[in-house]
Order: structure tokens, then sequence, then C-alpha cells
């Protein structure tokens, strides 16, 4: 069983284990927000500003499941993390820029689209 370094409870009351202890396990982790110039990467910014102890972290079955991929797939590949666990208001950011950005690309398209 995978025990988190600083327990956190989501609403499933499971422990979230954080970047540390995801690191320590074998798993690269880059998150999206430490990218300039990813989309999903700035829906994190002003969260992290907020929050700025804020860091990568899953719930502890999520980081089990992930380490029985790291298992299966061949030795020469590498599990990178780049998300996890989204506070709702970075979730709804991540939604409203995906949908500006597709607005943006395609102006003909209507909302349905």
């Amino acid at each position: 069983m995978v025990h988190a370094m600083s327990p956190i409870i989501t609403e499933t009351n499971e422990e979230l284990v954080s970047q540390p202890l995801i690191e320590s396990s074998g798993i690269i982790c880059r998150p999206f927000w430490e990218e300039d110039d990813d989309l999903e990467g700035h829906a994190y910014h002003d969260y992290i500003e907020r929050h700025p102890n804020f860091t990568l972290a899953v719930r502890s079955s999520v980081l089990e499941r992930l380490l029985q991929v790291c298992h299966a797939i061949p030795s020469d590949w590498q599990l990178i993390l780049k998300a996890g666990y989204r506070p709702l208001s970075v979730q709804q950011a991540v939604v409203d820029s995906f949908v500006k950005t597709t607005h943006t690309r395609n102006p003909e398209w209507t909302d349905d689209e």
C-alpha cells in the first residue's frame, strides 16, 4: 500500500500522494504548469498564486494503478505524469481555456459544434 507524505482527504476519503512520493516511486513528474506554452498549465497559474504550496498529487489508489502500469510497460519506457488532482476551480479554468481556444481557432463554428 502507498502512503501519502502529507495526507489530504478528498471527496472520496482517500489520501492524496504528493509529488515527492510519486517521484520516489519511480514516476517522472513534469506538471503542466511548469511549461510556459501549455494551455492546461495556464489554468493552474491563478490557483498556484493563491496556494503556493500546491503540488502535483494523485489519490493513493491512482498511484498504485500507475505503479502497476510502470511494471507492465517495456523496461526502456518511462511514465511521465503531467497532472493529477485538480481543484474544481482549476478544472473549470481548463475547460474554459479549451473552449476559448477552440472558438479562436474555429470562429465559424457554432457553440454546439
